[in-house]
């Protein structure tokens, strides 16, 4: 007797999100929900598949930057990475700078979800 097994190989895509702006008065703090992350953007979070999100990665921290983005309340360091629990336990806050201008704070992140851990950008 043979017996024969054939795996069958699913592709499993990556998830996708748009650029999430967020506002905040001079020098106010706040925590960056993962409401915030995962329907905030435009467009929001979407995954074929329906998988969740897993973690964001830190890519670019712009040195223009005069507020200060945090994770359990130490800076943010280029690939650090902040997993979905993190986010939603508030881990990852933002302190707007005491300037009496319009200042924008940016930082570029990737995405995975929890089946691939693929690194996406948007």
């Amino acid at each position: 007797m043979t017996i024969s097994v054939e795996s069958l190989v699913i592709a499993n895509n990556p998830p996708s999100i748009g650029d999430l702006s967020l506002y905040s008065e001079n020098r106010e703090s706040f925590t960056i929900s993962i409401q915030d992350i995962l329907v905030g953007a435009d467009p929001d979070y979407f995954d074929s598949e329906g998988d969740s999100l897993d973690a964001i990665r830190i890519d670019r921290i712009s040195t223009s930057n005069k507020g200060t983005y945090y994770y359990y309340g130490s800076e943010i360091v280029l690939n650090q990475i902040i997993s979905y629990n993190d986010i939603v336990a508030g881990a990852f806050t933002y302190s707007a700078a005491d300037v009496n201008t319009i200042q924008t704070d940016v930082i570029e992140v990737s995405i995975r979800d929890n089946v691939n851990l693929e690194w996406v950008s948007s």
